[in-house]
């Protein structure tokens, strides 16, 4: 987003910077435990000892889905109760890029992604998974878990929420007959919850923030179609309820 970007009504040091510096200790936060499965792949493969601390405890990030997802994929019968509802996997293919379920197309990406690593992978995060959050080198939660939190080492939002740049444009930008009522309400309903996550996630920080590149492409199309800077789009209640 070109200079770091001041941002105002959270706190006065808070600033968005084009890149944290990851060598140092940071947080990183996704919308998924698969994406934070992702990060911690692309992690641990610059730096095969990096400690890594989960905000909750590691176990609740039930890193096992992916691992199972793999096996189902493969054509394994399972008894995980996210997958076992489907045929097989691509009946669950099909149905989550039907229903755009975030869950189900995380962890379908995490397996085109990393294939049969995946294994060595989660062993890999058992191995570095420390329990004191001041000796990890990164700090993972998702948005829900982090409520409530305040970091004050970098933050890292992870690119793995809806692409909200296209869902703007098709409510607001795209002509209005070329969308349905049921379109423009269930449009309107996605923005709202998904600018929520985004306002979670950028208020964790109270020092820098990275965010992911839609969020900065979003933020650029707002304030290029109508003047809208961060601190109105994310930080102004009145605009946040009545637009969106």
């Amino acid at each position: 987003m070109g200079d770091d970007i001041k941002m105002k009504g959270f706190n006065t040091k808070q600033t968005i910077v084009d890149k944290i510096d990851k060598s140092k200790p940071y947080v990183c936060l996704c919308r998924t435990n698969a994406f934070i499965f992702s990060e911690i792949a692309d992690a641990l493969s610059e730096d095969k000892n990096k400690k890594l601390f989960f905000e909750g405890g590691y176990q609740s990030y039930s890193f096992i889905n992916l691992v199972d997802t793999l096996y189902f994929s493969q054509g394994h019968p399972t008894k995980n109760k996210i997958l076992s509802k489907f045929k097989d996997y691509n009946t669950m293919n099909d149905y989550a890029k039907k229903t755009e379920d975030i869950e189900l197309l995380s962890l379908i990406r995490m397996v085109d992604k990393y294939g049969s690593r995946i294994v060595d992978i989660v062993d890999g995060i058992k191995n570095n998974a420390v329990t004191n959050k001041d000796k990890a080198d990164i700090i993972f939660s998702t948005v829900h878990r982090a409520k409530g939190a305040t970091y004050s080492i970098p933050v890292y939002i992870s690119g793995d929420h809806l692409d909200i740049e296209s869902l703007y444009r098709r409510k607001y930008i795209t002509p209005e007959n070329e969308l349905t009522k049921a379109d423009k309400e269930n449009l309107e309903k996605d923005i709202s919850e998904e600018i929520f996550i985004i306002y979670i996630s950028i208020t964790r920080a109270s020092n820098k923030v990275e965010l992911s590149d839609s969020i900065k492409r979003y933020l650029l199309m707002r304030y290029e179609d109508n003047g809208h800077d961060l601190h109105n789009v994310l930080n102004n209640n009145e605009v946040r309820r009545s637009e969106f």
